[in-house]
Order: C-alpha cells, then structure tokens, then sequence
C-alpha cells in the first residue's frame, strides 16, 4: 500500500515523498545465523571455507573445490554472489560500487528513506549496542568504471560494499536456462586498444596504482607508502578484460563483469574464481 505525502519526518528539503505501508526491516546476518542453525537441527551439513570452483551438469551435478575434491549431487542450489557455471547470466548483471557512512545518532526516526537523484542516497537507522545509529548511504557507480572513487568515498566515506543488478531488477529463480551488460564489449576491447598510464614503475607514486607498459604487456603496478611494489597481470582472468585501480580501496576492480582484487592479485569479489597472475619486473 502506498500513500503521497507532502511531509517528510526529516530535515531535509523535499518537494513530497511517497510511503509504503506494512513494510519491514531486519537484519541479514542475524537472519542467516538463525538460518543456519535451522539447517543444521534438520540434519543439514554447512562446510565452511571450501568455496566451489567449478560445476558440471554431467548425469547429475558434479562440484569441485578448491582444494580438488569432488562432490555429486542431484540437484545444486546456485545462490551465489555470481553464477558459478558458465551460463551467461553474467550478460544480465550489473556491478556497482556502493558507498555506506553511519554514526550515533539518537533522533534518527524509524523508517527506510531513498531519494530520487542520480545516483541514489538513502537513510535507515539501526540499533547498535542498544544505541541508535544513522546509516546513510549511496553515491553508487559502477565497479571499475570510476577514476577517482575517493571523491564518492569523501562523500559518504567509511566503507562501501558491492551490489549486483540484475538488469531488470527482478532476481534470477528458477532452473538453469542457456541463453545491461553492454559495457563488456566496449570495454574488452577499447581497454586492450588504450595506452598504458605509465611506461616505467618510477611514474607510480607512492599508495597508488597503475597499468604500466612492459614490453608487449600491460602490468597492474601498486607502491605502497612503504614503497613495496606489487606487479600482478592486468587482465582479469574471467573473460580478459584490463582491471583499473581503485583509489579510495586500494583494489583492482574489472569494469566488465565487477570481479575485485587486492594489489597481490587475491581474489576478493566474483565472478573471477583465480586470482591476478603475478607478474616479475
């Protein structure tokens, strides 16, 4: 149900706002704990620390760890961040960057605001330790597409999170099937075709990162405040796109498909499952 309203219980200016009526507000984690401990009381099994990397639909499913040990199973339940198989439900997934501030703040009122700007911010509160806390955040972008993100991290500073769209903001349930992702050609192939941002390792300062021209290849080059360079491959290993580097988070992030990596190559966001290929000077 949803009503027009010409107030808005915040200070902050606004020509009227729309409310929804009987909606909720939880908290995911907790939610997923209870979750999990319902799974197991009925007799499930939760294996931590053994990410499945790869699955074939051959006479039933078959999963593979990344330690190499194989697992069957009649049916696989795919809820992952990204899809594991090659399916390309990635061509209907966007990746963007969010941005996330919070702070005590007593006077908070209940409720879930959002804005209408390009791009969006929004208000919730939450109790932290029995204290009330301001959430605001937004400022989104897509991952790898922006160069300077310590100005949206200025903006609403603290930390920011990865969210994945699907191009018609509807979840993806049911059976695989084979079948706003135009970005991807675009950038595989105009990324190859740009010049590197530096021809040398010395043209990187300090804390930042950069794609530096070595003989026929471009590097992924980070120098730490301390000075220790990091020099891993550039192209992301899920369908070769060229990484760009994160300034406000000190990552390397693929403007194809949202795939993150720390300046040592690590995988830390999907759908890349190998890491960075290190790369000798």
């Amino acid at each position: 149900m949803q009503a027009r309203s010409a107030a808005l219980p915040l200070p902050l200016p606004a020509e009227g706002a729309i409310s929804f009526g009987d909606q909720a507000q939880f908290h995911p984690v907790k939610y997923l704990h209870r979750l999990a401990q319902r799974f197991v009381e009925a007799g499930g099994l939760i294996f931590e620390s053994s990410p499945i990397v790869e699955l074939h639909e051959e006479k039933g499913c078959i999963l593979k760890t990344a330690s190499g040990s194989s697992l069957t199973a009649n049916q696989v339940v795919l809820a992952t961040h990204s899809p594991l198989n090659r399916v390309l439900v990635q061509t209907k997934l966007a990746h963007y960057q969010s941005y996330v501030v919070s702070g005590p703040a007593p006077a908070v009122p209940d409720g879930l605001y959002w804005d209408m700007e390009d791009p969006y911010h929004y208000i919730r509160s939450i109790d932290v330790d029995g204290a009330r806390h301001l959430i605001v955040g937004g400022e989104d972008h897509k991952t790898g597409q922006e160069s300077d993100t310590a100005a949206a991290f200025d903006r609403l500073s603290a930390w920011s999170s990865q969210v994945v769209e699907p191009v018609d903001a509807l979840p993806f349930i049911g059976r695989n099937y084979r079948a706003e992702n135009i970005d991807f050609p675009l950038h595989l192939v105009g990324d190859t075709l740009k010049p590197a941002e530096a021809s040398s390792i010395d043209e990187v300062a300090l804390g930042e990162g950069k794609l530096v021209r070595m003989g026929l290849s471009k590097v992924a080059v980070y120098k730490s405040p301390e000075g220790k360079v990091q020099c891993v491959s550039s192209i992301c290993p899920h369908l070769g796109c060229h990484v760009a580097f994160n300034n406000a988070e000190k990552t390397w992030d693929c403007p194809c498909h949202g795939s993150r990596f720390t300046t040592d190559g690590a995988v830390i966001a999907g759908p890349a499952l190998a890491p960075l290929a290190p790369h000798v000077p």
